[in-house]
């Protein structure tokens, strides 16, 4: 992965799309305004996210929650989403991916849904097959079908688990991207790499997404990734001061594009550097994404 072609920074304003770099924006925020940038004029290409790792709520520590984190079931429906997805399409420009609406592994999770590993896997393959069948029943002249299939698990096993769930339901996982969810939120760096290690060696050619992939991950294993994304630049700046040509405008910086990009920066040089540069890789640890 060349972290400054295919690093996904994560946005929660629709005016950020204007951003000159790659960017990733949820559709909750997308939803929230009629007026968008279009992203097919010379900018850099952007992605959709489904929301599953989204401010879709305020909470003290700002820590994302998703749908099924508050409710234990996805509210969007999915034909909701594959029009909002032709949409973006049409008036931002062609996204080169598009989310699921997976579902997400952590034990809190699993809690709140009363299900299994095994479940939210078969429940993740099956919107990933309706998505595709619904675009390509009604979107098919709009384009190609940008939604990715995404690995759910908790273990490595996991992971490889549903690759051959995939497999069986006829879905080619080196056609295109494929995500790898329920992985920002893990405290182990190690475990990051085992998972990502375990679907490459089970599914040599894969082309990765890694969602909120913590720095020190893709340090390890971001030759084995494709892309990656995160807005964890928000969170630092919810305990940072804000940039010096900032004072006086607000307060944080947590919905600052000029915050973004330099945190943007900040990254790259710290993924160019032979050892971690001190307190530019916590923001990271933090386990935040997009």
């Amino acid at each position: 992965m060349n972290v400054e072609t295919d690093f996904f920074l994560g946005i929660s304003e629709p005016r950020h799309l204007a951003a000159p770099v790659p960017v990733c924006i949820a559709h909750q925020r997308l939803q929230r305004t009629t007026w968008w940038v279009r992203r097919d004029r010379g900018l850099p290409p952007y992605m959709v996210d489904s929301g599953a790792f989204s401010m879709l709520d305020s909470i003290p520590d700002g820590t994302p929650r998703t749908e099924l984190e508050e409710h234990g079931y996805w509210r969007t429906d999915p034909r909701e989403y594959v029009t909002a997805v032709a949409e973006y399409h049409h008036w931002i420009g062609p996204p080169v991916m598009v989310g699921i609406q997976d579902w997400m592994c952590e034990d809190h999770i699993l809690a709140k849904t009363g299900l299994d590993v095994d479940e939210h896997q078969d429940r993740t393959t099956e919107n990933y097959l309706e998505l595709t069948a619904r675009w390509n029943q009604h979107f098919r002249t709009v384009g190609d079908s940008k939604f990715i299939p995404t690995l759910q698990g908790g273990t490595p096993h996991d992971y490889v688990a549903h690759i051959r769930k995939y497999l069986a339901a006829g879905v080619d996982l080196l056609a295109g991207p494929v995500g790898v969810g329920s992985l920002c939120r893990r405290q182990a760096t190690s475990e990051i790499v085992a998972i990502i290690r375990a679907i490459t060696a089970a599914a040599p050619g894969i082309r990765l997404h890694g969602y909120g992939v913590k720095t020190l991950g893709i340090r390890r294993v971001g030759h084995l990734l494709a892309t990656s994304d995160s807005e964890a630049w928000s969170v630092d700046a919810r305990h940072s001061e804000p940039l010096p040509g900032c004072v006086g405008t607000h307060k944080k910086c947590v919905s600052c594009l000029d915050y973004a990009l330099t945190w943007r920066g900040r990254l790259i040089h710290s993924l160019r550097s032979p050892e971690p540069i001190g307190g530019q890789l916590d923001l990271f640890e933090e386990g935040i994404a997009a």
